[in-house]
């Protein structure tokens, strides 16, 4: 007599006992019957009484009997638009058998994987179209339905029970139900050996101008969940980097959270479009993220005031840091660059912006206790020929502070908000744009000193809003694959830059820049 029939027995004349939930039943997997592509039911006079399944936010523990926690298998018609990264699949019976490193393990990969045996199956094999501006790596895939039927093969022959699971970081399944607009995986072709499967991916069509079309009308969210799952393939078969001995900071998380954040540090094209909103020199984003770059507009006349209203009227400010090379906890010199949008209402930008950079205001800030320090090894330094101003010393433990005082009204790196020759609109929170050229390691040194990328007792908000990194910005202008260093870029730009390497003179060059480039791709 089984389970189920000797719990009816016990029961009889009580049934009602029965259909209280006790919260130790977990509801069966439905079949999937692929002739006539419907869900088949279960059989109503089973029922299985089993442990309990872990809550998400709960880490999976071991089972009274020591048995470890097996992921849940995805059903079979949940298949149907799903593929698996072609390069993770060698690695299946390390990452997705359970539990690692045991017999199972072993003899799956023996039998079915290692040595190359996992190729010599007939796969049909697809790529993920991507653009090179947004990145060059390329994302082979197979059909899920296919690895589940390799898979159900080995548990055939060695009495075994794998799946495709739904278990780790990086899961081996990527779904593609979703008619959001980007793109869907393309066929390649069919590879029975690993020497066709190279070869299939060497034939993947070069991107081409237009491609990158989908960006242009997908919605943020859409292409936050796109970008996110052709990363997690990569995760699959990529190796990851050693791990910090130190655990990241709540202010990487903060710079990490601030670039995820604004489309245009993924999409450079964005990015682009987004800058000339915010001087006016295109309208407004649509729809609460759309960028409207294939309408077509007319000229910029660099003699005549913008056309449209400047987006958010922020701050743009553009900051450099220099360091000892030796050692980078020394910091020895702060730039920072500012250009308040509101000032330059009604101003035409003039030939190269030439009348928008007479509104930049500059600031160099020089540690006191390094004054006399010098890189010479890796770069040539110049602290002493600041151009655009004065240069103020700090002693090192306040010049966080000093930094930080830019960023709050005024905005002028000064307190006195009441005088008599501050504007009004420059006496509350505005919309600040941090500007930099590839910026991010001297963003997260100045954040260890300014609390710049967090909510703060004067200003709950968070104080920066956006970044935006010339770098990508002048790359996706020229449609180049490889990031120019500033003074290469300045010397396109037309710039004959002098003093580099010093923080001031630099922060106020990309500041510039940025200007050069709206105007340019305008």
């Amino acid at each position: 007599m089984d389970r189920s029939k000797r719990l009816q027995q016990m029961f009889a004349g009580d049934e009602a006992l029965l259909q209280l939930d006790t919260g130790l039943t977990t509801k069966k997997e439905i079949p999937y019957d692929s002739w006539n592509e419907i869900a088949s039911q279960p059989a109503q006079e089973t029922m299985e009484i089993t442990e309990p399944q872990p809550t998400a936010q709960e880490k999976p523990k071991d089972n009274i009997d020591n048995t470890p926690y097996t992921p849940r298998k995805i059903p079979a018609w949940k298949l149907r638009n799903a593929f698996c990264p072609a390069k993770a699949l060698p690695k299946f019976p390390y990452k997705y058998i359970f539990p690692r490193a045991g017999d199972l393990t072993r003899n799956v990969a023996n039998g079915y994987f290692d040595g190359g045996r996992i190729w010599l199956h007939s796969w049909d094999v697809y790529y993920l179209p991507m653009p090179t501006q947004i990145s060059e790596q390329r994302l082979l895939l197979i059909p899920a339905p296919q690895v589940k039927l390799f898979l159900d093969i080995i548990n055939y022959e060695l009495g075994c029970d794998l799946g495709l699971t739904t278990n780790g970081h990086h899961s081996l399944v990527l779904f593609f139900d979703e008619d959001d607009g980007t793109p869907k995986p393309v066929y390649l072709g069919r590879s029975d050996s690993r020497e066709a499967l190279d070869e299939l991916e060497r034939g993947i069509p070069q991107s081409k101008e237009g491609d990158d079309n989908w960006t242009k009308t997908c919605t943020p969210e859409a292409f936050d969940a796109f970008q996110k799952k052709f990363c997690d393939g990569i995760m699959t078969y990529k190796k990851k980097k050693s791990k910090s001995r130190h655990p990241a900071s709540p202010l990487d998380a903060s710079i990490a959270k601030i670039s995820r954040n604004h489309p245009n540090q993924i999409v450079p094209t964005r990015g682009l479009y987004q800058l000339k909103s915010y001087l006016g020199l295109r309208p407004a984003i649509k729809g609460g993220g759309h960028f409207a770059d294939d309408e077509k507009f007319a000229p910029v006349e660099v003699l005549e005031p913008v056309r449209w209203e400047t987006l958010n009227n922020p701050i743009f400010f553009s900051i450099d840091l220099e360091w000892n090379e030796r050692n980078q906890t020394q910091v020895t010199e702060i730039g920072i660059s500012s250009l308040d949008t509101i000032d330059i209402h009604g101003i035409p930008p003039g030939p190269h912006g030439e009348n928008w950079v007479k509104y930049i205001k500059s600031a160099h800030l020089r540690t006191a206790e390094h004054k006399n320090f010098c890189n010479t090894q890796f770069v040539m330094g110049c602290p002493d020929m600041f151009l655009f101003g004065e240069s103020e010393l700090i002693p090192d433990s306040q010049i966080g502070a000093r930094a930080r005082r830019f960023f709050f009204p005024p905005y002028d790196g000064t307190e006195d908000t009441e005088r008599a020759d501050i504007p009004e609109h420059k006496r509350g929170p505005r919309t600040i744009v941090l500007v930099g050229h590839g910026p991010y390691t001297d963003l997260k040194i100045l954040a260890e000193r300014s609390k710049i990328f967090e909510a703060v007792e004067d200003r709950p908000e968070k104080v920066i809003s956006e970044v935006m990194d010339t770098q990508m910005l002048y790359a996706c202008l020229r449609k180049e694959k490889n990031p120019r260093g500033l003074d290469n870029m300045l010397y396109e730009l037309g710039f004959e830059p002098e003093w580099l390497h010093n923080a001031g003179n630099d922060a106020r060059y990309t500041l510039e820049a940025l200007i050069r480039i709206a105007l340019v791709s305008a």
